[in-house]
């Protein structure tokens, strides 16, 4: 699977009219914490080049990585002249495909029925041209897919996805899933159902995985607050996505109701800007290199079972090999239990709380015998039983039990040594 320099923290290319994308711009995205974003629309016949190839400089600099949104890039433009897309791409790569923000460009969203088919074609003809690039493609959600028919031809979506990942090469999916923001609370489960599907298809395919998440109200869907977002986008983190992205950071919509994205449609920061800002500032300080650089293993539910995700047992392997004898919540309230895998090898857990409204203390049941229990950070490793501040830890006789206080939709990290 393929390695980002930093975990991909981004947003879907929606830019109010008359957005102007300078170094002051990508400033805003840096200070947002965002490592990743999707250009706005460049094409070749009106687009200043010289501009946007000055504001790809800032993203290079300020360490931002971009799928480059180029008209000759994309699916369409294949379909209206097949036999001519390898020379157009090929003169998108020339401009773009070399800089050092280029991860890759842009095909097309959320095909289904016979545009997959075109999608497959254009990512081959892609990673010919530009083998060093990725081509970029975005799905609908796992439910979206089933309704748009995408097993007509009688394949299951395991079946359809495979046969995408073997006919397209892409290394990487993506897809969106918003009803989580919907008022009825049953939508979560659809949620982590999309979640569940497409990490399986991910890794039986060793591909990467983005999952596009809602940064922005419309619809019935509400404007997430900090608590939502937070909720999001860890537990995105906590099932294995490979990055995270934003529909959307900016509110280009000036019609139905579109409202309280991250920037509004005068261009000026709101509430959820500022609650976006916290929440991948603190990722990233204090996690995005250690889950950037590791596998995601296995996820198991506590308390409540979300997706298709089983429930916590100790008779699982893992937990057995990890000496993991419980995970409760002090109150009842639903968390995951989660297992990854460093570059040394050495498996580490992650505990999530899985509510978007209720803070709780949630704590491991070990086996007696664990010598440390370790709470990890990007830079620093911690004794958990020396400095657990207002936590809790007890070391009995058979038993050890290790609690953490976790915010909504927040985590932490431990690594066990016996």
């Amino acid at each position: 699977m393929m390695q980002f320099k930093e975990f991909p923290i981004g947003f879907w290319a929606c830019y109010y009219p008359g957005f102007k994308w300078t170094r002051e711009e990508v400033a805003r995205w840096k200070e947002c914490g965002l490592t990743f974003a999707m250009t706005p629309f460049y094409n070749p016949g009106s687009t200043d080049k010289a501009e946007f190839l000055a504001a790809m400089d800032a993203c290079a600099e300020m360490g931002i990585s971009l799928i480059v949104c180029d008209t000759r890039a994309r699916v369409q433009t294949y379909k209206n002249a097949p036999e001519e897309y390898r020379k157009t791409f090929q003169e998108a790569v020339n401009d773009f495909g070399y800089h050092p923000a280029t991860l890759g460009f842009f095909i097309g969203d959320e095909p289904y029925g016979e545009a997959i088919l075109p999608c497959q074609e254009v990512c081959n003809i892609q990673l010919e041209v530009a083998p060093h690039l990725m081509p970029y493609v975005n799905f609908l959600p796992y439910d979206g897919l089933k309704d748009c028919g995408y097993n007509t031809q009688g394949k299951t979506f395991a079946q359809w996805i495979d046969d995408f990942a073997k006919e397209s090469n892409c290394p990487a999916f993506s897809y969106d899933c918003y009803v989580q923001m919907n008022p009825e609370k049953e939508w979560i489960h659809n949620f982590f159902a999309n979640l569940y599907h497409y990490t399986k298809a991910a890794k039986r395919n060793d591909r990467a995985l983005f999952c596009i998440a809602l940064g922005v109200g419309h619809f019935r869907y509400r404007v997430p607050n900090q608590n939502e977002l937070r909720w999001q986008f860890n537990a995105a983190v906590a099932t294995g996505c490979s990055g995270v992205f934003w529909f959307t950071f900016y509110n280009n919509y000036r019609y139905n109701n579109y409202r309280g994205a991250a920037i509004d449609e005068f261009g000026k920061e709101t509430q959820t800007y500022g609650d976006m800002a916290r929440l991948h500032k603190r990722f990233l300080w204090d996690y995005g290199k250690i889950i950037n650089t590791s596998k995601h293993l296995d996820t198991f539910c506590i308390g409540k079972e979300y997706g298709g995700y089983g429930f916590f047992r100790v008779d699982i392997p893992v937990m057995e090999e990890l000496g993991i004898a419980g995970a409760q919540s002090l109150n009842g309230t639903p968390g995951l239990l989660s297992i990854f895998e460093n570059e040394k090898g050495e498996k580490f857990v992650m505990i999530f709380n899985n509510s978007y409204d209720n803070s709780d203390r949630f704590h491991l049941v070990l086996n007696g015998n664990v010598k440390k229990v370790w709470r990890l950070y990007n830079d620093q490793t911690v004794d958990f039983e020396k400095s657990h501040w207002d936590a809790y830890f007890v070391r009995g006789k058979h038993a050890v039990e290790a609690g953490v206080w976790l915010e909504p939709g927040g985590f932490d990290l431990f690594k066990l040594e016996y």
